[in-house]
């Protein structure tokens, strides 16, 4: 060995400092349909507004989809976005597919925003297996990961994510018992296991509620990138809740900006490859990253938000009824038609579209051969809309409107199936 040999820095020995920016793009349905018409209405003129602000220059002029970036595009935002702006939709996907590691980069969703932990083992593996398939339908392509709504989870949400064939869940790093390498593994048992990558919780904290501290991009990636950055934030934070922020995440993705601080891209793909599978953690189980009481924010048993305890006493009324009738509803299924979850998970699928639009899918339904089978698949659409989480985050009395998903999915199920639901009382 020479002499310049064994003076020669070992540069490949020190970790790059990474950047890593996860946004998750989300919006509920904005109208639910009815059997009798009357569609359920959440604030939809909402939307237009947030598209303009947001959604347009990070995702139609391609603004975030940028090496560093991974994101989220929820199934009832895709077909929003889809309904009312096709032609811009189309040059989204066109962006998307253009992406290098685009199955990487961009993240699957259980296709209804509901609290995958709360839920039943039949009801968490069709939303999984649904999100996963309309995805591809919607892109072409499968995703490797998945966020899940409000990144609620606990390890029998993994093990069925392992099933339906995902790599990967993004989480923040305080919903592990260890964060100290990025990606890192979680065993689950039977020689299965699955990759968590994850963002800090203190910089993500700052960059969606200190909007102070991201007026200056160059200042920011000072402040947090000595050591490397990964943040996570809803994709709203970037020029919905913030004016203007889509150019703050615009300007520190830029390779430039990257590169002028010492920071590399950290890409999923690459870094999949690249770990140990050694390095592993735990879960803290029914953990979320949206409130520190994890899963019980949508049981009633937590007073975030100002919950009164007669908001809590709705919320549990709600969680106790629809998670009693789901059960209900599985168990008259798996008496007249053993081995319906595969179809029913198809159904979701092919009437994706109206059913995330508030439009009518229950005509649809009128060629099944059996009336009875069509009945209790009605209603478990509606079980499982009535889970949708915003329903249940709230505490406050301006966002009651938001009730209106559990409560009334309740009245429709107990409209369509009175004898099973009274029998069952």
């Amino acid at each position: 060995m020479s002499l310049t040999e064994a003076t020669r820095p070992t540069e490949t020995l020190i970790p790059q400092k990474t950047f890593f920016a996860f946004l998750h793009f989300y919006q509920p349905q904005r109208s639910v349909f009815r059997p009798d018409t009357k569609s359920i209405s959440i604030v939809p003129i909402i939307n237009e507004k947030i598209y303009k602000q947001c959604y347009q220059p990070l995702l139609d002029y391609g603004d975030a989809l940028r090496p560093g970036v991974a994101f989220s595009l929820y199934s009832s935002l895709r077909h929003w976005i889809a309904k009312n702006h096709p032609t811009n939709w189309e040059k989204i996907k066109k962006n998307i597919n253009n992406l290098e590691d685009k199955e990487y980069q961009v993240v699957a969703d259980p296709l209804i925003h509901a609290i995958i932990p709360l839920l039943n083992d039949d009801d968490k593996r069709i939303l999984i297996q649904a999100g996963r398939n309309i995805f591809k339908k919607d892109f072409g392509f499968d995703a490797k990961g998945i966020w899940l709504p409000e990144g609620a989870v606990n390890t029998d949400t993994l093990k069925i994510l392992v099933e339906a064939g995902y790599e990967f869940v993004v989480l923040k790093n305080n919903q592990l018992n260890n964060s100290l390498h990025n990606p890192v593994w979680i065993n689950l048992g039977e020689g299965k296991k699955i990759a968590v990558v994850h963002f800090n919780s203190n910089t993500s904290d700052i960059v969606a509620s200190q909007p102070e501290r991201t007026i200056n991009g160059d200042y920011f990636l000072n402040d947090f990138g000595q050591n490397g950055i990964a943040f996570g934030t809803d994709g709203e934070t970037m020029g919905h809740h913030y004016k203007d922020k889509d150019k703050f995440i615009k300007y520190i993705t830029e390779p430039r900006t990257l590169q002028r601080h010492g920071l590399v891209p950290f890409k999923i793909k690459e870094a999949l490859s690249n770990f140990q599978p050694s390095k592993t953690t735990t879960l803290k189980e029914n953990s979320s990253w949206s409130c520190a009481h994890g899963t019980s924010r949508w049981t009633g048993d937590c007073n975030c938000d100002g919950a009164s305890e007669a908001t809590n006493a709705k919320k549990r009324n709600y969680f106790q009824k629809l998670n009693t009738y789901n059960q209900i509803i599985n168990n008259a299924l798996n008496e007249i038609f053993p081995n319906w979850q595969m179809e029913f998970t198809n159904l979701l699928v092919d009437l994706g579209e109206n059913i995330l639009n508030g439009s009518d899918f229950i005509s649809s339904l009128n060629n099944l051969p059996n009336n009875n089978l069509r009945c209790l698949y009605i209603a478990k659409i509606y079980g499982l809309l009535g889970m949708t989480s915003c329903g249940w985050f709230f505490g406050t009395k301006s966002h009651t409107i938001e009730q209106n998903i559990p409560q009334q999915s309740i009245e429709i199920i107990e409209a369509i199936l009175p004898i099973l639901i009274n029998r069952s009382g």
